[in-house]
């Protein structure tokens, strides 16, 4: 009768003891580990340069003949720099930004033959809010804010010979829209379109009684890179 209850018993020790070796030669399961996944972070500072080009239309209202107005077109290339601070949170982008540019945009019509008036810019600035959605390693962004251009207004006629200049830093806005791309590293590249309208501005010439009235609006399209200081994932 002993027999008959160890029999059964010898059976289940051995099948425990064989499953225990063979479980201890098999390689041991590696814990499943979800794969990384990396957001590009667009906030933090960002500093960086551009090129571009310009061009727009310059409108002179004259007290005097010859006949008013008088419009011309300017246009030039620029080159630049630009500083920046951005806030993501998702896949929305907030920053502010300023950027310089000088151009040697500029512009002229003759009147009468052997009078010109003319128009030569220095340089444009811009202080602009942002706002953009990141997809992937894009930012598709519109701007707004404010715009300053330095340029001088020239009058010429060389009989009696006369020049005369008056220079000024006038002030208007600007909206704006543009694409930037990551290529990591922290390094970005970035295609803008800008609109500048600096409205109509009295402008005194020297040994002149009476003002022009100047109006001045410019196209901007800018090629820049982008270092930012602060990256990492989301």
């Amino acid at each position: 009768m002993r027999s008959r209850f160890l029999a059964p018993i010898s059976v289940l020790a051995f099948s425990f003891s064989v499953s225990a070796s063979l479980a201890a030669d098999l390689p041991a399961t590696p814990a499943y580990k979800a794969p990384a996944i990396s957001v590009f972070n667009w906030t933090g500072f960002y500093a960086g340069a551009h090129i571009g080009y310009g061009w727009g239309n310059t409108n002179w209202t004259t007290p005097t003949p010859p006949p008013s107005p008088i419009d011309y077109d300017v246009d030039g290339f620029l080159a630049g720099g630009q500083i920046g601070f951005n806030v993501q949170s998702g896949p929305w982008v907030w920053g502010v930004e300023a950027d310089i540019s000088w151009t040697n945009a500029d512009g002229s019509v003759p009147i009468l033959v052997v009078t010109s008036f003319s128009s030569e810019m220095d340089w444009l600035a811009t202080l602009t809010g942002r706002i953009g959605y990141a997809s992937g390693p894009g930012l598709f962004y519109v701007k707004g804010g404010a715009a300053w251009v330095h340029e001088e207004h020239i009058a010429r006629a060389p009989i009696p010979p006369l020049e005369v200049r008056s220079g000024e830093t006038r002030s208007g806005w600007t909206v704006g829209v543009g694409y930037e791309y990551d290529f990591g590293n922290s390094w970005s590249a970035k295609l803008e379109y800008s609109y500048l309208d600096f409205g109509e501005d009295s402008v005194q010439f020297p040994n002149s009684p009476l003002p022009v009235d100047i109006d001045q609006d410019m196209h901007v399209v800018k090629w820049g890179v982008n270092y930012r200081f602060a990256t990492g994932p989301m």
